[in-house]
């Protein structure tokens, strides 16, 4: 048996189709891929486009195969069915479409209540933010702390939504609060200070300053300074003792209040400054009469530590012409011998050196063999050749000083001689083992004396004499030839310009 079937049209059913016929109303368009269809008369309807190859024919088929007219079913039977499918349709949306309306109507009814309770909890913030406006301009009756309690409800309300403005004048009080209290405290320190009591009024200030708050800190800092400085023995002190001499005699004649430091504007504090400054006098005066002998005695030193550096250039001079002198053979660092260069020549080592001017009658030549400088003020020479003199057996050395050279006042130098002296006037060759001259020169006297002290063994007799270069005579125990030789000596020397000076320190 053949299938049939049913297209469901608004119009109605049409007539059972055959599968051809199926094919051309596609083919042709009155079938088309959302039409309702259905096999057999008990079949379910579904669209046409589920039929497998029925929009895919490329044959157009023969157009008489068409039905050119359709027996619809009956109108009552299709809309009945279509009708009962709609209405369970509608029944079953019911609920939902109820719950949806119900949704619906509770959000517009809660938005709105919300609505309302934001627009009341913003009117309750503006009125508490004119308030403390009015607060801080110093406008309204309520209290600073009325005036937080009202912001501070307005910002635990939950309805609103712009907190800032709430928060930023809740600062402001706040701030003003504190600034204010500390302001008081500093107007307690001012009390304090006119009353007389400095320590109190300090430590007030220090309490002040030690806060975060507080409109008048450089204010309060300015009279801290001011109470330090009226109250330091330091600061006054230091102050007196920096002044020069004519400005301290001003200071004790002409004292006020303002010296030092004009700034001090409180009056009780500038009669505290008074008081310390004259506290501190007595010792500025002591420290000053110290700092001036102090400097008293540097400046002295000074010039003693120049007066020794001279001193010292001189030796040094001194010494670099003995080294030239002998020819560099120089030890020890406190004993120079010195050569006038009006009496000597420059002449080197080992040649003889003219005691006298050549143009004297009396001559003395001898020859230096070695010299050495020890510690002290000691020299050590050994001496050979001395030439003979006046025609006699007698021969010398002389050893002349000058004071005005540089040496010490009131000083005492020794040196000796240690070797060979030939003594001929005496028939016989001394060994002197140790010959000893001790000069003493006397302050402020040009030339006093010249004492050389011999000690020699001669057959084991002590010999002694004296020589004084002042009254230019020779007292001694010595021979007759001895004695006029070296008196003649002494009486001949013209010792202003010669001099060979033994120096040391």
């Amino acid at each position: 048996m053949a299938v049939e079937w049913f297209i469901l049209e608004r119009k109605g059913i049409i007539d059972p189709l055959s599968a051809s016929q199926m094919r051309d109303a596609a083919k042709y368009g009155r079938l088309t891929p959302g039409t309702k269809v259905r096999m057999g008369e008990s079949g379910e309807w579904f669209a046409a486009k589920r039929i497998k190859g029925l929009f895919e024919n490329a044959n157009a088929p023969d157009c008489s195969s068409i039905p050119t007219e359709i027996t619809p079913v009956p109108i009552e039977i299709a809309s009945t069915e279509y009708s009962s499918r709609a209405f369970m349709t509608f029944v079953y949306s019911l609920p939902i479409l109820a719950g949806i309306i119900s949704v619906g109507f509770l959000h517009v009814y809660y938005r709105s209540k919300e609505n309302e309770r934001a627009r009341q909890a913003n009117e309750t913030a503006n009125e508490a933010v004119a308030t403390a406006q009015a607060w801080l301009h110093g406008e309204g009756n309520l209290s600073d702390s009325e005036v937080e309690q009202l912001l501070t409800a307005s910002l635990g309300d939950e309805d609103l939504r712009d907190k800032s403005s709430v928060k930023a004048e809740l600062v402001s009080i706040q701030k003003r609060r504190a600034d204010d209290e500390a302001d008081n405290t500093l107007r307690e320190a001012n009390k304090a200070l006119d009353e007389g009591q400095l320590q109190t009024a300090s430590d007030i200030l220090e309490r002040y300053l030690s806060q975060a708050n507080g409109t008048m800190r450089g204010d309060a800092e300015l009279l801290k300074r001011d109470i330090e400085l009226a109250t330091s023995q330091d600061v006054a002190l230091t102050l007196l003792l920096g002044l020069d001499d004519s400005s301290f005699e001003i200071f004790r004649n002409e004292f006020n209040w303002s010296f030092g430091d004009a700034e001090i504007t409180h009056p009780v504090l500038r009669n505290r400054w008074v008081e310390t400054l004259l506290q501190a006098l007595p010792d500025a005066e002591k420290e000053r009469e110290q700092i001036r002998k102090t400097n008293e005695a540097r400046l002295i030193a000074a010039e003693e530590r120049r007066a020794r550096e001279a001193e010292q250039s001189k030796f040094d001079v001194l010494r670099s012409e003995l080294a030239v002198f002998l020819g560099g053979t120089i030890s020890g660092d406190d004993a120079a011998l010195w050569r006038s260069p009006v009496v000597f020549k420059e002449v080197e080592r080992q040649e003889p050196i003219s005691v006298f001017d050549e143009k004297e009658e009396w001559e003395s030549q001898f020859q230096v063999d070695h010299i050495r400088l020890t510690d002290g003020v000691h020299m050590s020479l050994t001496v050979k050749n001395i030439s003979s003199f006046m025609g006699t057996s007698w021969s010398w050395l002389v050893f002349a000083v000058d004071p005005s050279k540089g040496y010490p006042p009131d000083c005492s130098l020794h040196f000796s001689i240690d070797g060979k002296i030939e003594m001929n006037f005496l028939e016989e060759v001394i060994n002197t083992q140790s010959v000893s001259h001790a000069y003493s020169f006397p302050s402020g006297k040009r030339k006093q004396a010249f004492s050389p002290l011999f000690r020699r063994i001669a057959n084991g007799n002590e010999i002694r004499y004296k020589l004084t270069l002042g009254s230019k005579s020779v007292e001694a125990e010595l021979p007759g030839e001895a004695h006029e030789a070296i008196k003649k000596l002494v009486n001949a020397a013209k010792y202003e310009d010669r001099y060979i000076l033994i120096y040391g320190r």
